[in-house]
């Protein structure tokens, strides 16, 4: 963390360590903590990668600190938006790692935004005392833009259905991130009919054509509003930004792409049955059993219940009891939930002024919350240790769960920023 003094007023006496850095450092004084107590500090500080305590003496490796960074070739829609990606300041501390793969980044941004053809290269240049020089110089290419996708095998699925439910406006800015979602999507739409395979994959090369963004706000508005509402969106800054560019943009043709996307399908639809559940209701173990079967590579009966005795368990059913009986796309599932276990909490060590909200039953989703409650009152009292862990005691007879959470190697310090 750049240009900042840290100040620690400590419950304990400590020692004067002797520091010592790979670069120049910011003011502070980390030399009055002692060497256990430093190493718990330094991973709170943004800005250092490592620090190393062998005795009295500790070693603190810094990150580089950017002193300056220019970025050329690019056009004046892309730059705002890359800068904005990248979200580098100077006089802040980076890794070599993330300022040397900045090239790499950009180049998938700019991918991911229909400029396909994109090429970057940077130079990163940090001097013996630790201030980073980083020049980037790129250019975006043709844009791509995207027209629709090509259907290809089984049909199970109509197109409207998808792209009601894909929801990305004709014309918008190519994306492999979007392709890999509506990959997914279909996967997901053919799963729902099936409860064996389903195969969705992109075949290349995509069709490409030349078409005007004014052709793509005409299909949008024949779609529905709502598209045509984020199509123009998409598009606003550039004529707030660059009215002239702008206008011209949008009636002059650019490259639309057709991905295509090959379906493949196996199996029936699966019917189900369930007796005996009550705490969960029906309609939610269905969706829930209908996910999983569509989630999973191989369906098993077997694999299936352990789920419901996982997903019940997390409830706090452990007395829980299933018994599955298949006739091919047929499932009938038999349940005894048992009764659902109590909950007792435990904090060690002790922290008086820590009030936990009182939880009658056990659950997974209970636990969490829990420790995440201890967790901030830690950092809001100004607390160092190492993690929190839980032990987790499941007792049959009494029907209930003793929850220990445990604060590690706890220390009181408070750290002030200026």
């Amino acid at each position: 963390m750049p240009l900042l003094l840290l100040f620690f007023l400590l419950s304990f006496t400590a020692g004067a360590t002797e520091v010592k850095y790979n670069y120049i450092p910011a003011k502070n004084n980390l030399s009055v903590l002692k060497p256990k107590e430093l190493e718990f500090v330094a991973k709170e500080i943004r800005g250092i990668k490592a620090v190393r305590c062998k005795e009295n003496i500790c070693q603190i490796e810094l990150f580089p600190l950017l002193v300056d960074y220019s970025l050329e070739g690019f056009s004046v829609f892309s730059l705002p938006k890359i800068e904005k990606y990248l979200g580098l300041k100077t006089f802040y501390r980076y890794s070599e790692q993330r300022l040397s793969s900045i090239a790499e980044n950009i180049t998938f941004f700019l991918k991911n935004r229909g400029y396909l053809d994109a090429s970057v290269k940077s130079t990163l240049f940090v001097s013996k005392k630790g201030f980073a020089k980083l020049k980037i110089h790129g250019k975006e290419g043709d844009l791509y833009l995207w027209g629709g996708f090509d259907f290809e095998g089984n049909k199970c699925f109509s197109q409207k259905n998808f792209y009601r439910v894909y929801q990305k406006p004709f014309g918008s800015p190519f994306s492999y991130i979007d392709l890999y979602n509506a990959l997914d999507l279909a996967k997901e739409l053919c799963r729902k009919k099936s409860i064996y395979e389903s195969f969705v994959y992109y075949r290349e090369p995509p069709r490409v054509e030349k078409k005007s963004l004014i052709h793509f706000a005409w299909k949008n508005l024949r779609e529905g509003p709502f598209l045509f509402i984020n199509f123009l969106s998409s598009y606003l800054d550039i004529l707030v930004e660059n009215p002239v560019a702008g206008v011209k943009f949008l009636f002059s043709k650019q490259n639309a792409v057709y991905p295509k996307l090959v379906i493949q399908t196996e199996g029936k639809a699966l019917k189900l049955e369930i007796e005996g559940a009550k705490k969960i209701p029906k309609k939610v173990l269905v969706e829930k059993i209908k996910k999983f079967a569509r989630s999973s590579p191989f369906f098993s009966t077997l694999k299936l219940q352990n789920f419901l005795l996982e997903l019940y368990r997390s409830k706090g059913f452990f007395d829980i009891k299933i018994e599955i009986l298949r006739k091919e796309n047929f499932l009938k599932i038999k349940i005894s939930e048992g009764k659902r276990y109590k909950l007792e909490v435990r904090i060690n060590p002790n922290l008086k002024n820590l009030k936990l909200p009182k939880e009658k039953f056990y659950s997974r989703e209970v636990e969490k919350k829990l420790v995440k409650l201890v967790e901030n009152y830690l950092r809001k009292e100004k607390y160092l240790y190492e993690g929190v862990k839980v032990y987790r005691e499941i007792d049959k007879k009494g029907r209930k769960v003793v929850l220990t959470i445990f604060a590690i190697n706890l220390r009181k310090v408070a750290i002030i920023q200026t």
